[in-house]
This record gives C-alpha cells, sequence and structure tokens, in this order.
C-alpha cells in the first residue's frame, strides 16, 4: 500500500485518457512495471486531488477510492483488546 502515492513523486508515468470517478472527470496516468499496471485518477476540475488508485498484475491487486477531502472525520481509539502490537504480531508470522 505504501507504493499507491510513490509512482507520482518517481516519474514513469503517461497520461492515457480520461475517466469519471464518482461524478468527477479525472485524467487517468498508468505507470506498468515488472507485470504491474498502477493506475492514478486525478481530478480535473478544482484540486487535482488522487480520486482513485489501482493496481493490477502484481501479487496484491487492489483498488482505492478517495472523496470527501477536507471534510472532518471523528476518529476513536479501537479498545485495548483490539490492539496489537507490531512487533508481537511479527512474532506470530
Amino acid at each position: 500500500m505504501d507504493n499507491w502515492h510513490h509512482g507520482l513523486k518517481t516519474g514513469g508515468l503517461k497520461k492515457t485518457g480520461t475517466a469519471e470517478v464518482d461524478g468527477q472527470s479525472a485524467i487517468t496516468l498508468t505507470r506498468e512495471q515488472a507485470g504491474v499496471t498502477d493506475r492514478w485518477y486525478v481530478a480535473t476540475k478544482g484540486q487535482p486531488y488522487i480520486l482513485k488508485y489501482t493496481s493490477s498484475g502484481g501479487d496484491y491487486p487492489f483498488e482505492l477510492t478517495v472523496k470527501d477531502y477536507n471534510k472532518p472525520i471523528d476518529v476513536k481509539a479501537p479498545p485495548p483488546d483490539d490492539v496489537i502490537e507490531l512487533n508481537r504480531l511479527r512474532e506470530l508470522f
């Protein structure tokens, strides 16, 4: 998942078309590398926010849609019984 925005900074992208994401016009930027195709859908009106990201052809294909930029969210910590330390999780696997 760390890779979803990395390609935008490192180049290798080609504008490959236009699309609509949740009713918003977007350009499609695509990078193909090592059998993996990454696509970023970037808003063409207002701020050039990333509206959607997809990755296919690799071991972990996925799709991420982003919306409601700049809207406040209510985040609450989970109960202690639902939390595990990352080091402990690594020990289990």
